[in-house]
């Protein structure tokens, strides 16, 4: 299985992250994690959102406040970025 490329399901980046499916929402609404979507419009996230999810729940910890946070996920890359195979084509990824 090639890991380098798997897309988790919101259910998986919970359980990795060791959130509830809907703290894995409330982040994605407060533009922490951007998942793909499928053509059934279903939320698929890379392996990075794991990452990215770690980050904020540590830096929360430290004191930065939720926007903050999502200033500085901003400046990373957004590597990766592309609709599944099977989805319509189009990426969700902006040019901010």
């Amino acid at each position: 299985m090639g890991r380098g490329n798997e897309l988790l399901t919101i259910g998986e980046l919970a359980a990795r992250t060791g959130l509830s499916v809907s703290a894995v929402r409330f982040y994605e609404g407060k533009g922490l994690v951007h998942p793909i979507r499928t053509s059934g419009n279903q939320r698929r996230f890379l392996r990075a959102d794991i990452r990215r999810i770690s980050f904020a729940l540590i830096a929360q910890q430290l004191g930065f406040t939720l926007p903050q946070i999502a200033t500085e996920l901003a400046k990373l890359p957004e590597e990766g970025r592309r609709a599944p195979p099977t989805g319509s084509g189009s990426a969700t990824a902006s040019g901010k």
